[in-house]
């Protein structure tokens, strides 16, 4: 950071608060109107990947859903293309679990419906996320989710040095097939099993041993592992988990499956001094952007 300037544009600079294989994430604030914005830098690449990734994230910035994470603009530092994203002040669904383990099948609902209605807006759109993670579902201060890093992959090329995250990978993704809309619903079902069972469907020692455990596609018996949750939600998310992708469905009937296998509760982000969530007194809409399918 210390070759940076402390400004970008409109922005100054606050601190970090994430980094991945694209480049860092700063939080920053608007100078004028003291808004708080999250600014991710894309790293590294020649002049024509640079004129690339301004030209595909300025075609990114018209994607609009309550759902999605919004990109605002694209800023140039030192010939660096810089997004500026919208910061959510409510955490990651990561941080929940890592809190909670898990949550209750009615907050499942609540928070996994509305991100798939997100990913069919962005399929009808002609964009693959390519990795649906707990990390990139954030919370905005009132608690609704978002789906953020869509069309990353898109922005950095096919020369980047992306992987999928070996936890939440479609089994065909991790024998070296390409993303599609198909994988983006199983990742999706995977974050709802690790959020009903506690766990996520792959699991082992270490990234390359989880990738070889999704490659071979047996998954833990979610049933056993959630016995509470009720039994349509628990087929909802096995039909999207399903090792056969034409059998998983659209993101749309994703959403509209889910959303009508459980009553919804608003979710529990505070919890009580023996560890156990407090449930929030209402809910809230969980199917804005839901489109039915066609």
């Amino acid at each position: 950071m210390a070759a940076w300037s402390k400004d970008v544009g409109e922005y100054r600079i606050e601190e970090l608060i994430g980094y991945g294989g694209c480049g860092e994430v700063w939080r920053a604030r608007h100078r004028d109107t003291g808004e708080s914005v999250a600014l991710k830098w894309l790293r590294g690449g020649g002049p024509e990947l640079r004129e690339r990734q301004l030209r595909e994230a300025s075609l990114l910035a018209a994607v609009n859903h309550p759902h999605l994470g919004r990109l605002r603009e694209v800023l140039l530092d030192r010939g660096d293309p810089v997004l500026v994203l919208d910061h959510h002040a409510g955490g990651s669904l990561a941080a929940l679990l890592a809190r909670r383990r898990r949550l209750r099948p009615g907050e499942v609902v609540s928070v996994i419906s509305p991100v798939a209605a997100a990913l069919a807006y962005a399929h009808d759109e002609g964009l693959v996320h390519a990795d649906v993670t707990p990390g990139n579902v954030l919370f905005t201060a009132a608690g609704r989710p978002v789906l953020t890093d869509l069309g990353v992959a898109r922005v950095l090329g096919e020369d980047a040095d992306l992987h999928a995250t070996p936890e939440y990978v479609d089994p065909q993704v991790a024998r070296g097939g390409a993303p599609t809309a198909a994988s983006d619903v199983f990742g999706l079902a995977a974050v709802a099993f690790h959020a009903l069972a506690g766990i996520p469907p792959w699991n082992a020692s270490g990234a390359e041993a989880t990738m070889a455990v999704a490659a071979d596609g047996v998954l833990p018996d979610l049933r056993r592992l959630a016995p509470d949750a009720p039994k349509e939600l628990l087929e909802t998310v096995l039909r999207a988990l399903s090792a056969e992708p034409e059998l998983r469905g659209t993101a749309a009937e994703f959403a509209l499956d889910v959303r009508h296998a459980c009553e919804p509760e608003a979710v529990a982000f505070a919890v009580d001094a023996r560890g156990a969530p407090r449930p929030p007194s209402r809910t809230g809409p969980v199917t804005q952007g839901v489109r039915s399918p066609r």
